[in-house]
């Protein structure tokens, strides 16, 4: 699959036009779900919406219940960054490796 990354309009464009999918930067999944809604109009308009397509992006995750927003919003596959910021590095990677596969 050709993914183009990106949050600018042309590179939306461009993911919109070429790409088997998107990956975006940090997002929330309220700017997730805008990305998305805008890559669904640009498809349309370049005819290529019949095609499969995937809806990635990096994301601060921390609970359980945010993979789920993320779902919903229309992301199909997502980069999470279970911390804050480098100091918080190893502790977050640890407590997200402990929720999730215990």
């Amino acid at each position: 699959p050709i993914l183009i990354g990106g949050e600018s309009k042309p590179a939306l464009r461009r993911a919109a036009r070429m790409g088997d999918g998107w990956i975006g930067m940090l997002n929330t999944p309220a700017t997730a779900r805008e990305r998305i809604e805008e890559l669904g109009s640009l498809r349309r308009e370049f005819g290529t919406d019949g095609q499969a397509f995937r809806f990635i992006t990096g994301a601060n995750v921390t609970r359980r219940e945010e993979l789920t927003q993320f779902e919903d919003a229309g992301v199909t596959d997502l980069i999470v960054r279970p911390f804050a910021g480098t100091s918080d590095a190893v502790d977050g990677v640890r407590r997200f490796a402990d929720q999730y596969f215990g």
